[in-house]
């Protein structure tokens, strides 16, 4: 049957939902495309007939598998659902389909290494990420991943407790598993979420195991994202040396790799070393150098964390009552947001 129609009271007198068929999924489940109708029913129906036939002239969906790999997005998930017949897709959506796997790989694909937002939290990636726990059971592997980027993800408000609770927990899974990449990738998630300074032994502690790990493993991303933690937790202990030894290692790793986003990582660094250093104009000058990888590689926040180390230049110089609005330079150009 090509297409019905429902009639839906609970949205009002005369409308009806029209679902058009689709086909049938790996698993022979039915897929349909569904979308409500207000209006008389022979309308519907007209409108049912239309949509039927449109469907029938078009290419064939958007197979879900090729949808979902290392470089996936939520934004890429969400429009390969919604191009199989989802139209509707949330968590209460989602629920209703046995996809847990693809699920929880399209949460994880969809993170650059720590939060997605500085100053909030994005409760769509949150909803899926709690969604995929939900899905998982507690003994899962995988689950370690999930709690830890969870826990980045509400790295701003949320409560300390809340966060250290889903640490503890991914730690325990990643350790469990034996898997040094995946208690890797955990302890640079959290290192930034449980920053505080009641918990500064623990971070210097997690980021030197993070960053023993890593150079073990070989893998040069996880190295560059565990030296970069590993910077942050030494600036706040006082620990010069330390600091400006794991920035080196960091630097190293950014030239080998070579990718706007961690140049943009690491250039903020610099700048925030030049702030420690009292050097506002070299300050300056990498901000603004950050800005601009940060805009090559669509970093939502660039912008924002430009004007907050502009703020300290100009603390620095005593110059920050004649600041207001500022653009950036001239030389700085803008790109899409990263998704």
């Amino acid at each position: 049957m090509p297409g019905s129609i429902r009639k839906r009271d609970d949205r009002g007198k005369n409308v009806y939902e029209l679902r058009v068929f689709l086909g049938r999924d790996d698993y022979g489940r039915v897929r349909h495309k569904s979308t409500v109708f207000p209006g008389p029913l022979r309308a519907a129906e007209t409108e049912l007939a239309r949509l039927v036939t449109e469907q029938a002239a078009e290419p064939d969906p958007v197979p879900i598998e090729t949808a979902f790999g290392p470089t996936t997005t939520i934004n890429m998930a969400i429009l390969a659902w919604k191009e199989n017949g989802w139209q509707d897709l949330s968590p209460s959506t989602t629920r209703r389909y046995d996809f847990t796997e693809r699920l929880v790989a399209a949460a994880l694909a969809n993170n650059r290494g720590f939060f997605s937002s500085t100053g909030g939290i994005d409760a769509e990636r949150v909803a899926f990420l709690e969604l995929a726990l939900d899905r998982l059971p507690p003994d899962h592997p995988t689950r370690a991943l999930v709690l830890a980027t969870l826990c980045a993800e509400l790295a701003y408000g949320s409560t300390l407790d809340h966060r250290q609770a889903l640490a503890d927990e991914a730690l325990v899974i990643a350790e469990r598993t034996g898997d040094d990449a995946a208690r890797v990738r955990v302890l640079n998630l959290v290192s930034y979420p449980l920053s505080m300074p009641s918990l500064l032994q623990q971070s210097l502690a997690s980021t030197t195991d993070a960053l023993v790990r890593a150079e073990r493993l070989g893998d040069p991303v996880l190295t560059f994202l565990a030296a970069g933690w590993r910077t942050e937790v030494a600036a706040r202990a006082g620990d010069m040396e330390e600091m400006d030894r794991c920035m080196q290692r960091a630097g190293a790793l950014a030239d080998q790799l070579d990718q706007p986003s961690l140049h943009w990582l690491h250039t903020y660094r610099r700048a925030t070393r030049a702030l420690i250093a009292g050097d506002a104009d070299r300050a300056e000058q990498l901000a603004t150098e950050a800005l601009q990888f940060g805009n090559d590689s669509g970093q939502p926040d660039a912008m924002m964390l430009f004007r907050g180390q502009l703020m300290f230049v100009h603390m620095q110089r005593g110059t920050l009552q004649m600041t207001g609005p500022r653009r950036p330079p001239a030389a700085v150009t803008a790109r899409p947001s990263w998704c």
